[in-house]
């Protein structure tokens, strides 16, 4: 009998305990990403000459830990181009394809977003941005390949494919010239 109510005193606590938890993490999720949603400038990782991990990344990177995959592309549909910068920087990492769809998406959007990358400040068009990540990673994937570090973060790629590489390159530029964006900004391709 002893036993019995020690039992059902422990689930009793557990689930207590598991309630208060969930809550919890719900609403520091909330708090996550309105706080996400209210910033007005992009960040890179680190900031300043002392690379001072940026707070912003930290908090995105937090927020991310708790959603679903689902959850982070539900976030490119956004009003917030901060959340939409940093969800589309993380399916990038993951889907390069789907990642492409949500840049073909997205191309039109011509926003000037402030960004500070470690001691530079610039401003930027919100289409740019995403091209740029989406170039990063594909060079990641398919020219380089092997481990990568970025962003705090480690990629794993395998071995690079040059003809996927070419492929998907093509296909950008000419995502590029068909919606008359500035070659200049992207000569580098």
């Amino acid at each position: 009998m002893l036993c019995r109510c020690v039992l059902l005193f422990f689930i009793l606590c557990s689930n207590l305990c598991l309630s208060q938890t969930l809550e919890s993490s719900l609403y520091s999720k909330s708090n996550l990403l309105n706080d996400i949603k209210h910033r007005k400038q992009i960040e890179s990782y680190y900031l300043g000459f002392s690379d001072i991990k940026s707070n912003l990344c930290l908090k995105v990177d937090s927020l991310f830990d708790v959603c679903s995959f689902n959850e982070i592309v539900a976030f490119i549909n956004d009003t917030s181009h901060v959340l939409k910068y940093y969800a589309f920087q993380y399916i990038a990492s993951k889907n390069d394809s789907f990642a492409y769809e949500e840049l073909k998406r997205n191309i039109w959007d011509t926003t000037l977003l402030f960004t500070q990358q470690g001691c530079y400040f610039e401003t930027m068009r919100f289409n740019e941005l995403l091209v740029h990540e989406y170039i990063q990673f594909l060079e990641f994937k398919y020219c380089t390949g092997g481990t990568i570090g970025c962003n705090n973060k480690v990629y794993n790629y395998g071995k690079p494919n040059k003809k996927i590489w070419r492929k998907k390159r093509r296909e950008l530029i000419q995502l590029l010239m068909k919606n008359r964006m500035d070659m200049q900004t992207f000569k580098y391709l």
